[in-house]
């Protein structure tokens, strides 16, 4: 009967040994070189009672280890290894840094604050190449065994008994490392009988490459300078293979002090090296997938960064293309509408060459703007602006086309939205009439209203959305057309019937409120109406703004026939457009095809202004434009006004141009007015004579048919000479009043807004 609790204790140790084996329950955490945690498994999780973010980013010794055992080892480390161990995770890693391996014994602190002693083994992880990148700790619960070591202390008797029946290996070692007692599990271990292993020496059995450290430690242990050690060593098993064990060894003393012999535990620790195996194996192949999807990713980003070069290429000579000619096309009618003798249907036919040319250039610079957009060429230019006044204008400037067709324009703003605000003025404006104009132009009856509301601020931003929505009651869109609308060149069946637009409005549009940090969307009903919504980030502004006084009119009429003008341009008619503006009006003008007769000409004639293309053949006219100005700063010599010509369409261009040294940058298709009201302002001291503008008659009755409301809007928009507001205007009834239009066209191209204002003050 006195045997049962012993039996009963020993069959719950095997069973609970033998529990631990088939399940690996080991806690295996790994941490960076500084010991934060960086993985760790299941079976940690486990013990400690943590969830995973909990303790991943946590410092392992700060977060699961007694403060005063930290100390305890760092100074046994600093004794050992001979030079001071700070008290912190270095005092875990010191020898794993130096390739040995680390076991020992420390006391784990679950999150409720009890505590379990482990085994714990520290192992350095290191890349293919050798470098170290952290370490890999793998503890072992000996909670049991500790109770077992105290057992076997107490009782030499129980100590025999669970000695035989140990789940892991346990023998009796001499001083001289022949082996005296052993049990069967370590028999198994290293495929040896009892008889057998008995016959030989542990020295016969260790690896070539683990024997010296084990000796160390066995003569540590004799002469008293420890008590016992813990090692992770290999056996070499009797066919021949390795067998990986875990090693404690303690020594039992004599009364006297005489060693009698060392009490060794081994534990079979294979299964947790090819854990331990598999782990570093996975960081070595995250690493190397890591490396892989790096190098796509950089190829991938050079393959984009290439498209997007090629493709603003084209895009520049494509703009160059086509803007060069229509400069031509467009300047010439200008110059020739000025002749006051010509025959009036002539006059009509040349306002209908400069009508189409207006409106290709109109479809290039979409189609332009759609291509930058896509080359990621376009960026926001954000400003404080009146956002109130904008409504209020975009209201005034549709309100008389809505009204024509008989229907109700509403613009409906929350109270909270400020009067002032901060974003981009421009492309803001650009959407919102696109999608009021389609509104307009698609609704027959009812009416068309525009919704702003302020909503939530932007996640970890300053910055707030700003809503629209432009509801309409019109014809609708088939759900069908709705995922297509915002296609490049795509329109539904109403807009092809009208035979206006290029379907490129809405892609515009989506991609401006996209670069605004929003999105565009439409909802339908066919025959109720269609309703767009979109957002937009804004920051909110306090700012009040001053508005500026109105403009004067220019003065483009005083004379100074003694300017000298060098006009550098190798397209011909260009060439031939702007000799043409300036000789009649008394300029000295000269003209050459290329960058080097430019320079050359410069040197001997000294212009006082040169007209400057970029695209030029032998020598371009950034480069000519750097030469000019170096040789007039080392002859000391007055350098010349240069404004650069260009047919492009890219901000970078006129970036590049600014930069060589070019005092200004004008983009063709040209006005001819603007040409001389430039060299007026850059020529002050030598004031720019100016085209003599044709006297047109105007008889008051031709705008007598026309509403005192549009008359007053015109008035308003001439009083401040805004040219776009007119233009505007104009367009609103150009279909029945052609003439009345045309030439209301010809005073805002040559900047009469004098005889507009006096027109519509006769009313």
């Amino acid at each position: 009967m006195a045997e049962q609790p012993m039996t009963s204790g020993l069959q719950q140790s095997q069973i609970w040994q033998q529990t631990i084996l088939d399940s690996a329950d080991f806690t295996i955490i790994s941490t960076d070189l500084q010991g934060i945690i960086q993985t760790l498994n299941a079976g940690a999780l486990k013990k400690l009672g943590y969830e995973p973010e909990e303790v991943i980013g946590q410092s392992t010794p700060i977060i699961l280890h007694d403060p005063q055992e930290v100390v305890q080892r760092a100074w046994q480390l600093s004794q050992e290894l001979g030079h001071s161990i700070e008290p912190g995770f270095e005092a875990f890693v010191a020898k794993a840094r130096l390739g040995i391996a680390d076991e020992n014994i420390w006391t784990y602190i679950r999150k409720d604050k009890s505590r379990f002693p482990v085994r714990l083994s520290v192992t350095a992880l290191r890349d293919e190449a050798g470098k170290l990148t952290g370490f890999l700790s793998i503890g072992k619960d000996i909670t049991e065994q500790q109770k077992i070591e105290r057992s076997l202390r107490e009782s030499e008797a129980r100590f025999s008994g669970a000695f035989q029946h140990a789940a892991i290996g346990m023998a009796l070692v001499s001083p001289d490392g022949h082996w005296l007692k052993v049990n069967a599990s370590i028999c198994e271990i290293v495929g040896y009988t009892e008889t057998e292993l008995l016959a030989l020496t542990f020295q016969d059995i260790t690896h070539p490459e683990d024997l010296e450290l084990d000796l160390s430690y066995v003569r540590q242990m004799l002469a008293g300078k420890i008590s016992n050690y813990h090692m992770e060593k290999r056996y070499i098993h009797k066919q021949g293979h390795e067998v990986w064990i875990l090693l404690s060894v303690s020594l039992v003393r004599a009364d006297n002090g005489q060693p009698l012999h060392f009490v060794a535990q081994i534990q079979d620790i294979n299964q947790r090296k090819q854990a331990e195996a598999a782990f570093q194996q996975l960081n070595t192949d995250l690493e190397q997938l890591i490396h892989e999807r790096t190098a796509q990713l950089e190829n991938a980003i050079e393959t984009a960064e290439i498209a997007n070069s090629a493709k603003s290429q084209f895009l520049a000579h494509m703009s160059h293309e086509l803007r060069t000619p229509l400069n031509a096309i467009l300047g010439f009618s200008q110059l020739i509408a000025q002749d006051e003798a010509m025959p009036q249907h002539l006059q009509k036919s040349l306002n209908i060459i400069n009508r189409s040319g207006e409106h290709l250039l109109t479809l290039i610079n979409k189609i332009l703007t759609l291509s930058k957009i896509e080359a990621g060429q376009t960026i926001l230019e954000a400003t404080t602006f009146n956002f109130h006044d904008l409504l209020h204008s975009l209201h005034e400037m549709l309100q008389l086309e809505a009204q024509s067709k008989g229907l109700k324009l509403k613009v409906e703003c929350t109270a909270e939205v400020p009067e002032h605000l901060h974003a981009d003025e421009q492309k803001l404006r650009q959407v919102l009439i696109n999608l009021l104009s389609n509104a307009i132009k698609f609704t027959l009856e009812g009416e068309v209203t525009l919704r702003v509301k302020l909503e939530s601020q932007v996640p970890s931003s300053s910055a707030y959305f700003l809503a629209f929505e432009v509801e309409d009651t019109g014809i609708g869109i088939a759900s069908t057309k709705l995922e297509t609308i915002f296609d490049p060149f795509v329109q539904i069946e109403a807009g092809q019937h009208s035979h206006q637009g290029t379907g490129l409005g809405l892609p515009i549009c989506r991609s401006f409120v996209q670069l605004m940090g929003g999105t565009l969307s439409a909802s339908s009903q066919p025959g109720k109406g269609t309703c767009f919504t979109f957002n937009i980030q804004v920051q909110l502004s306090q700012q009040n703004l001053v508005k500026g006084s109105p403009k004067q009119l220019k003065d483009l009429t005083t004379q100074q026939p003694h300017s000298r003008i060098l006009v550098v341009e190798d397209h011909i008619e260009n060439q031939q457009l702007l000799v043409d503006l300036l000789v009649p009006l008394g300029y000295e003008v000269r003209a050459v095809e290329d960058g080097q007769a430019a320079v050359h000409l410069w040197q001997t004639w000294h212009p006082h202004l040169i007209w400057m293309d970029i695209h030029l053949p032998n020598m371009d006219g950034l480069k000519a434009t750097q030469q000019i100005k170096h040789l007039a700063m080392s002859e000391k010599r007055i350098p010349p006004i240069i404004i650069a010509l260009t047919a492009s369409a890219f901000d970078q261009t006129r970036c590049q141009a600014l930069e060589s040294g070019c005092d200004d940058f004008v983009s063709k298709p040209y006005v001819l007015a603007d040409l001389l009201e430039m060299m007026a302002q850059y020529l002050k001291n030598q004031p720019c004579p100016s085209v003599h503008l044709p006297q047109l008659s105007l008889e008051p009755e031709l705008i007598q048919e026309l509403s005192p409301e549009w008359k007053k809007h015109l008035h308003q928009a001439a009083l401040y000479l805004d040219e776009q507001r007119i233009k505007e205007l104009i367009e609103q009834i150009e279909l029945k009043h052609f003439e009345l239009a045309d030439r209301l066209k010809t005073y805002v191209d040559n900047f009469q807004f004098d005889k507009v204002l006096e027109l519509t003050q006769a009313e």
